[in-house]
């Protein structure tokens, strides 16, 4: 992998090979940073623990995938043992300390704990990025061509979806591309939501004049979201392009979020609509994770996500009553939450939590079900066999309890 002796540390084993190799593939989501083709690994080149830290990032989102590691933890702990060894020797000296590549290093060994290690190990990386970036004078002062900011705005997204806690970072300057973020939020009325409810009001009305004025905003913002992915993903992307859709992901997560406070003093209102509103602020966080964000569901962010929305929905003595004028939006979420979680128990849970939505709305076919669903974010190039085995699993429960339509 290195004959010439080119990179600064030695690799040595097949698993550290194997991990190289996984990583100059091109393998990973298209917006993300570190990624060999967006320049990340030029730096990594030029600072040992960025380039032990950017293979342990690495080797952590996709061990899975590598049969040569995929059994050799080792050889991933060993990488990130190095890294955090040469970080802590440089904190004695503040320029070192908060040089752009140990800031760098510090953010990939946060990102890959908050999505495939401990939430407690994440937590002390974050907490020293953050007095990092304070001892710069904040994100706007980072370089690495924004890069940099990119992986640190991803991690503290990440870092408070798992811990339900509040975003720690400004993101007033993170955007790395000449389309100012603006644009993507002047209203587009064609690409809203388009949602046909039961009783046959007009589309949208039913479920805009239930949700709050702040999360359908969200939601809307969601929908142009979707509209913009349809237009470009592809594999061929271009870096701007790619990187456009990477901010436009970070805006609306981040504003998702940060919502939480707002449904939480829905509570002063009526508790039945906090908890529907917070199971679907869950839900669309889920769906840009493991939809938009091309992510595997087997990360910890995506697990605590379902966890936390299937307890939400739990606190709900009776979920037909309490969506009972938004079935169509709480069949969504159910599918959200369906095809996210790896958990069985969790995935039956859902599966049976469907039946009665699937039985109001008098939908026994794909076609039916797809056509909601088709109404709520639905982005046409994602495989979508999922959601059909899932809606394969509710149509048997429904046969055996004798639910389907006649």
């Amino acid at each position: 992998m290195d004959p010439f002796k080119s990179l600064p540390i030695s690799i040595e084993t097949p698993s550290a090979e194997a991990m190289l190799q996984m990583y100059f593939s091109g393998q990973g989501p298209s917006w993300c940073p570190v990624r060999p083709e967006s320049g990340w690994f030029v730096y990594a080149l030029e600072d040992d623990a960025l380039l032990h830290a950017t293979i342990f990032h690495q080797a952590m989102y996709f061990c899975k995938a590598l049969p040569e590691i995929r059994h050799d933890y080792n050889e991933i702990w060993k990488h990130q043992t190095i890294s955090i060894t040469l970080i802590n020797e440089r904190l004695g000296n503040e320029n070192e300390a908060t040089s752009d590549a140990t800031i760098a290093a510090v953010a990939c060994l946060a990102s890959g704990e908050n999505s495939f290690g401990t939430s407690k190990t994440a937590n002390v990386h974050m907490s020293g990025l953050e007095e990092m970036i304070r001892l710069r004078g904040g994100l706007q002062n980072l370089g690495m061509q924004g890069l940099l900011n990119k992986l640190i705005i991803w991690a503290d997204q990440c870092n408070a979806a798992i811990t339900s806690s509040g975003l720690r970072f400004n993101t007033a300057y993170f955007t790395t591309t000449d389309a100012p973020l603006s644009e993507f939020l002047m209203p587009d009325p064609e690409d809203l939501l388009d949602i046909e409810v039961t009783a046959g009001a007009p589309q949208q009305s039913v479920v805009r004049q239930y949700l709050s004025d702040d999360i359908w905003k969200m939601f809307e913002g969601l929908s142009r979201l979707t509209v913009f992915i349809n237009a470009i993903a592809s594999p061929t992307m271009s870096r701007k392009d790619r990187w456009l859709l990477g901010d436009k992901l970070d805006l609306v997560e981040r504003r998702l979020l940060a919502s939480a406070n707002i449904v939480d003093s829905l509570r002063d209102i009526d508790d039945t609509y906090r908890i529907v509103h917070a199971s679907c602020r869950l839900a669309a966080i889920i769906h840009v994770h493991t939809t938009m964000r091309e992510g595997a569901n087997t990360n910890h962010v995506v697990a605590n996500l379902v966890q936390r929305l299937r307890s939400s929905l739990l606190e709900l003595p009776d979920l037909s009553s309490a969506w009972s004028m938004v079935q169509e939006l709480l069949l969504w979420v159910l599918f959200v939450g369906g095809i996210a979680t790896i958990v069985p128990l969790e995935r039956t849970w859902f599966v049976e939590a469907l039946v009665e939505p699937c039985t109001t709305l008098r939908v026994q076919t794909w076609d039916a079900v797809s056509g909601i669903l088709k109404t709520f974010f639905w982005i046409d190039k994602v495989d979508n066999s999922k959601e059909f085995g899932l809606w394969q699993e509710v149509l048997a429960v429904m046969s055996a309890r004798g639910s389907t339509v006649t």
